[in-house]
């Protein structure tokens, strides 16, 4: 009898080491760090779960490429907003080089400056806040597909809040794509 719990109790136990239960979802996900010689870096992965949204045509989508999750605008004004406050006990490995990436669809035949897509990332420290341009795009402009645009570097420190926002206008509706993916924060030395 005794062998015979044991092997239940091991087996058990052994479930909970193989099979864990779902972790707890944070927003954004920090992962590292990453080596690439002597270049190092943390990674702050959202998720569309992660995201507040506001005005008409905004809804979860996947980018043309990698199927990698985004949010769509098709209606006349929607908005996306990633907002995180850097914890007391972030990586941090250097403040003054953060990082952020940001994959994007925009498609329009009828190449109208009224269709736009634009991007920024903003940090708010002791109450002042400074922003950045990702990305700017219109019709007149052409077409991207999973055009990845980057904005390096700004600072940032513990206690100070990173809010990715992304607006577009899509007049055009179904025959018009605008898509922006998930952003990618990194902090590196």
């Amino acid at each position: 009898m005794k062998s015979i719990n044991a092997v239940v109790f091991f087996v058990v136990a052994l479930s909970f080491v193989a099979f864990p239960t779902a972790a707890q979802a944070s927003c954004p996900n920090i992962t590292g760090p990453y080596f690439l010689g002597s270049y190092y870096w943390y990674e702050y992965s959202f998720s569309t779960s992660c995201a507040g949204t506001s005005g008409s045509g905004v809804s979860t989508s996947a980018l043309s490429c990698y199927s990698d999750p985004a949010y769509q605008f098709t209606g006349s004004s929607g908005t996306v907003t990633y907002s995180y406050v850097v914890g007391a006990n972030d990586p941090i490995i250097n403040s003054a080089h953060w990082e952020v990436s940001l994959f994007v669809d925009f498609n329009d035949p009828s190449s109208s400056p009224y269709n736009t897509l634009n991007a920024s990332v903003s940090v708010t420290h002791n109450g002042s806040t400074t922003s950045h341009t990702i990305v700017s795009q219109n019709g007149t402009q052409g077409s991207l597909s999973c055009a990845r645009y980057d904005y390096w570097f700004f600072s940032a420190v513990a206690n100070d809040t990173i809010t990715v926002t992304i607006t577009g206008t899509n007049f055009n509706g179904g025959s018009t794509i605008i898509k922006a993916g998930t952003p990618l924060i990194s902090n590196e030395n």
